[in-house]
This record gives C-alpha cells, sequence and structure tokens, in this order.
C-alpha cells in the first residue's frame, strides 16, 4: 500500500478511495493518521482511527506535538477536536517540546471555541511558557 496514494485520496476528499486504499493494510502508522487530521475532515478522521488505531497520546510528529495539540495548532475544526478529546481527554495536558499545551496553540489562534472545550475537559490556564509568561496572572 502508498501512503501516497492515501494521501492523494484524502486531499482529493474521495473517501470511497481512502477506505478501499487502508484496508489493504491495518498496520499503524502516525502518518496517515496525521494527515487525515490535516484535512480538516472529521469522516476522514475517524476512517483512519478504526483502520490503524493510534495510539492518541504519543508525540506525532516533528514538531513534537500530540494530535491535538496539532489540531489546535493549525486551527482545525471544533468537531475534530471535540473527537480527538473523547479518544483521550488527557490529551489536554500533554506538553510538546517547547512545554506548549493545546491551550497555548488555540488561545495563539483565537480559537475561543475550542478554547472553551479544552477549558471544560480540565485545562490549566494559570501556567508560563518559556518567555511568553503566564496566561493568567494569579
Amino acid at each position: 500500500m502508498s501512503y501516497r496514494n492515501i494521501w492523494r485520496a484524502i486531499k482529493s476528499d474521495n473517501m470511497k478511495q481512502v477506505s478501499k486504499l487502508i484496508r489493504k493494510s491495518r498496520r499503524s502508522n502516525w502518518n496517515a493518521f496525521y494527515h487525515a487530521l490535516m484535512s480538516n475532515n472529521l469522516d476522514c478522521v475517524k476512517l483512519m482511527r478504526k483502520y490503524f488505531r493510534p495510539r492518541t497520546n504519543s508525540v506525532s510528529c516533528d514538531d513534537g506535538l500530540t494530535y491535538l495539540a496539532a489540531a489546535c495548532k493549525r486551527s482545525l475544526s471544533l468537531d475534530i477536536v471535540k473527537y480527538l478529546l473523547r479518544l483521550d481527554k488527557s490529551l489536554v495536558h500533554q506538553e510538546d517540546y517547547r512545554n506548549r499545551t493545546p491551550l497555548y496553540y488555540a488561545v495563539a489562534r483565537d480559537r475561543f471555541d475550542i478554547v472553551e472545550l479544552l477549558l471544560a475537559c480540565g485545562a490549566v490556564v494559570n501556567v508560563t511558557i518559556q518567555s511568553h509568561g503566564p496566561f493568567r496572572d494569579g
């Protein structure tokens, strides 16, 4: 199976072809799940999750991000963020290699709908992130 072909099918929003290609292999592959996320298509994300079953709490990409942090950093749909949180609510606290959480990225992208969701899931507000200072003073 060629992941390049899967990626092309994802980019063209051809879910039938994506489904056909991934049924050929059930190997765990983070790259395919990550590309599904970047498509910003919840059906595609669910399909990749069904067949590849990646561990959602591990670091996902070269940026050192979890999939939830990547979704927040790239300002993906609220539905995708909700789905990732349903898979693993502990992701709300996971930091990247810069000690940034998904909340940091949601705030940086002015995604206050996602900020509210992360706070409702227990995201810590009163944290300091490197030279950026605290989100909220004490």
